[in-house]
């Protein structure tokens, strides 16, 4: 799955295929936790009471960026999780 992620008016927009997500960012204790607020479909708005529950968190530590991901359907329940880091060292050219 290939996802692109772009500054919007102070929120993050996330592209996902033909699907737009829309999230708030705050910090807390250190953590970068996103918010949905907004998703599209094919340019169609997805109604705020059919909207997913996602927690998306992020931390820094030393040379790694750790995350916690989660999104839950209403009626449905959870239906992706998923955790873990990516590895941020810059690698010299060999």
């Amino acid at each position: 799955m290939t996802s692109r992620m772009r500054r919007v008016t102070g929120q993050v927009e996330e592209s996902l295929g033909s699907a737009r997500l829309t999230f708030n960012l705050s910090v807390v204790e250190g953590k970068l936790n996103m918010r949905l607020t907004k998703m599209r479909f094919f340019g169609v708005s997805c109604p705020n009471w059919l909207l997913p529950q996602v927690v998306a968190q992020e931390m820094g530590v030393g040379d790694q960026l750790h995350f916690n991901i989660s999104a839950a359907l209403p009626f449905v329940g959870t239906v992706a999780s998923y955790r873990g880091h990516l590895d941020v060292r810059s690698k010299e050219p060999t």
